[in-house]
């Protein structure tokens, strides 16, 4: 008969931050982990439960620093936490951060572990390339930071993956399998399944459409239930329910005819031989860009 965990054993801030603190492999870092669990008592049982992802760490010193009694302390970590946040907005700072991983500075190694964390899909290959080389000293913080994307991803969008489409793509949020790993599980994370990232999404659960329209300055247009993509402004293939060809020259619609006909994309490529594509009134392509087109689509008709 199923017994419950004694009340010591269940995962509350200060078992987290102890698991932590037992895991890190960062002495100084661990140090100061330890002082905030000055005078707490923790459950030693759960050590088999591993290093908590970054994601719970996070949480857990934000409880600890509301359980303080100590300003200064306080406020040097909430500090800490919002400078990891920061980092995790900014792309940009992929690099600085890989290299911070290995810092001087406590600190540093900190915010940059967390940032890469919250960086999410576009820092996981990266990690990868760390994390299988088994001479590199960092690999099993890159694990970490792999894992605690996947535990975080996970969590955060998994549940309505199907409503999520990546704005930079106009692609559908993913699992993202990693490949098979040198001596390593395989990882996963959710994020776009183009590009691979996983911080920003379009809540959509309406219509795709491709357009090729020379006329069309934004990116995409939402009109109603319809989100119309500009593919000559992003030049790439979008999940789409049909295509929509408005003014475009016989190049850039065999340009895009090749990429359908190239397209690799296991959850695409099935649709294109029922999907539409419709022509508008001053559309006027070669017979053979026409032809093109009949090859790739189900169906090739005027508007």
């Amino acid at each position: 008969m199923y017994q419950p965990p004694p009340l010591e054993l269940i995962d509350t801030w200060p078992n987290i931050l102890w698991r932590e603190q037992y895991f890190c492999r960062d002495e100084v870092y661990a140090g100061y982990l330890e002082r905030l669990l000055a005078d707490v008592k923790v459950g030693w049982g759960l050590r088999w439960r591993g290093r908590p992802a970054a994601t719970e760490v996070e949480l857990a010193i934000r409880q600890a620093c509301q359980a303080l009694s100590i300003l200064t302390i306080q406020e040097a970590w909430l500090e800490l936490l919002e400078q990891a946040t920061e980092a995790g907005r900014k792309p940009q700072r992929l690099n600085q951060l890989l290299a911070d991983l290995e810092g001087a500075d406590w600190r540093n190694r900190f915010i940059a572990r967390h940032g890469l964390a919250r960086l999410g899909g576009e820092a996981v290959p990266s990690l990868i390339s760390i994390a299988d080389n088994p001479e590199n000293p960092l690999r099993s913080t890159a694990n970490w930071i792999l894992k605690s994307i996947e535990f975080e991803t996970t969590a955060r969008l998994f549940p309505q993956m199907g409503r999520l489409v990546c704005p930079r793509c106009l692609v559908r949020c993913h699992a993202n399998w990693a490949e098979e790993r040198l001596n390593q599980l395989l990882s996963v994370h959710y994020g776009c399944r183009a590009c691979g990232q996983s911080r920003e999404f379009l809540e959509w659960t309406g219509k795709i459409v491709t357009v090729l329209d020379r006329a069309m300055a934004e990116k995409y247009t939402i009109q109603a239930d319809t989100l119309r993509g500009n593919w000559l402004a992003y030049r790439s293939l979008f999940d789409c329910h049909w295509v929509e060809i408005i003014q475009a020259s016989d190049e850039e619609i065999e340009y895009f005819a090749v990429q359908v006909g190239n397209d690799t994309d296991e959850l695409r490529q099935p649709f294109y031989r029922q999907m539409r594509c419709l022509l508008g009134p001053e559309c006027r392509p070669s017979e053979n860009t026409l032809r093109i087109l009949q090859h790739q689509f189900g169906q090739v008709e005027r508007q």
